[in-house]
């Protein structure tokens, strides 16, 4: 009876992940990333309906694998489509640490970012792929060299899972 109530217990849990909508949080990874060499995001769906999606996603990226530092950001994400979804988005990401310029001068910047991307969200599966392209803002203001703006283009590539 143990077995028949833990294989019950199994059929019942697949059962739940494979019932639909039921995915409202998501973690992912991009080990491929034009700004970032890794990056890690947790996102929380906020609103599914039809082909219409809206999330809202927390990201850390670490610019080099040998440091410990890392930029956070935020960003709000609209997919078209069910399993094959268009993406556009766009974020807010600050640099924590204060950059000295080679005049001596601080420098503090952040980066506003925009989003298009294609996500693949397997059917009957938490897994799920995504590739962006990223027109980025890079703004930046010290106090003896006032503001700097600048674009910069990124790309990033990644594998989610939902839960």
């Amino acid at each position: 009876t143990m077995n028949k109530n833990f294989l019950f217990s199994i059929c019942l849990l697949v059962g739940a992940f494979s019932m639909k909508g039921q995915y409202k949080n998501a973690v992912s990874f991009d080990p491929a990333s034009f700004d970032f060499n890794l990056g890690l995001e947790y996102e929380r769906f906020v609103f599914s309906r039809n082909s219409h999606h809206i999330s809202l996603r927390a990201f850390a990226g670490f610019p080099s694998l040998g440091e410990l530092s890392f930029t956070p950001g935020v960003e709000v994400l609209y997919g078209y489509g069910n399993n094959h979804r268009i993406e556009i988005g766009s974020g807010f990401s600050p640099n924590l640490k204060r950059t000295t310029t080679i005049q001596g001068d601080n420098f503090y910047s952040a980066l506003i970012n925009f989003r298009l991307g294609y996500a693949y969200f397997a059917k009957n599966n938490p897994m799920f792929y995504r590739v962006g392209f990223m027109p980025n803002n890079f703004v930046g203001y010290s106090p003896d060299l006032r503001s700097q703006f600048s674009w910069r283009f990124g790309f990033s590539m990644g594998i989610g899972y939902r839960f």
